[in-house]
């Protein structure tokens, strides 16, 4: 499992490099998913919201609601990224 520097870093989420382990746990556990598949929705989920067919965007869509969720914007609730999909897809 990535460390929760490597993985805030991945979502573009700036942190200082941590300098204790204590500190990687301490950040790590603050927050909001600890791995991805943490995450209470699939790509089935977003296709089935969505009627569109797999392709790029559905990786975009999975990474922007990660994002979303790790920058408290989006809860990591089924209705609630329901209807963050539905809304982005309209604007």
């Amino acid at each position: 499992m990535k460390t929760a520097y490597e993985f805030a870093n991945n979502f573009g989420k700036t942190i200082a490099q941590p300098k204790s382990l204590i500190e990687i746990e301490k950040i790590k556990s603050s927050l909001a998913l600890q791995k991805k598949s943490d995450l209470v929705i699939t790509g089935h989920d977003l296709i089935e919201w969505s009627g569109r067919k797999s392709g790029p965007w559905l990786k975009e869509s999975l990474d922007q609601i990660l994002t979303e969720i790790l920058e408290n914007r989006l809860c990591n609730e089924r209705q609630q990224i329901k209807e963050w999909l539905l809304n982005e897809r309209t604007h």
